[in-house]
């Protein structure tokens, strides 16, 4: 009992190294794993005061947008499309949360069309000097949420850029 005692006792100070991708005041609107395993959670404050990006590894999150949180409302951009009809419409669902950061934009994208009936998400990457794009698809299991409950956030700003080019 006493070796298992040690043995806490000295992983202890890792045990706080995973940082947390959810705040216990944040309810997680979007959430997903890509295909080379980096996590991606939004996430809103429980009074709606402030939205959050945040991505990275289990043990560490490499971005976290903004880094300023009583800024984040005049930061995001969200944008979507909806043309519905089904199949014979070629019906389609396009939502997307995006942020400037330095030269590049930040797309979270949730992407549905009804002739393939396929769902993609995921994150898009646009450096805005070259215009070159960088896509990290979402395992498609891992997702969970959805950007339409962005849509009705009375404090998010109305984007006007579409970015469904894959």
């Amino acid at each position: 009992m006493k070796v298992i005692g040690l043995i806490y006792l000295l992983l202890m100070p890792f045990m706080g190294l995973a940082q947390a991708y959810q705040l216990p005041n944040e309810q997680v609107l979007f959430k997903l794993r890509t295909t080379d395993n980096h996590l991606l959670v939004v996430a809103l404050d429980s009074t709606e005061e402030y939205l959050v990006y945040r991505y990275g590894t289990d043990e560490n999150i490499e971005l976290r947008f903004p880094d300023d949180l009583s800024a984040s409302w005049d930061l995001f951009r969200y944008s979507w499309y909806l043309r519905g009809g089904g199949m014979e419409n070629e019906g389609m669902e396009l939502d997307y949360l995006y942020f400037d950061r330095g030269q590049y934009r930040y797309v979270v994208f949730q992407e549905y069309y009804a002739r393939s009936e396929e769902i993609s998400s995921g994150i898009k990457v646009i450096d805005r000097l070259t215009d070159k794009r960088t896509t990290i698809d979402a395992h498609p299991d891992s997702v969970e949420g959805t950007l339409l409950s962005i849509r009705f956030l009375e404090r998010i700003q109305e984007g006007d850029e579409f970015f469904e080019a894959r």
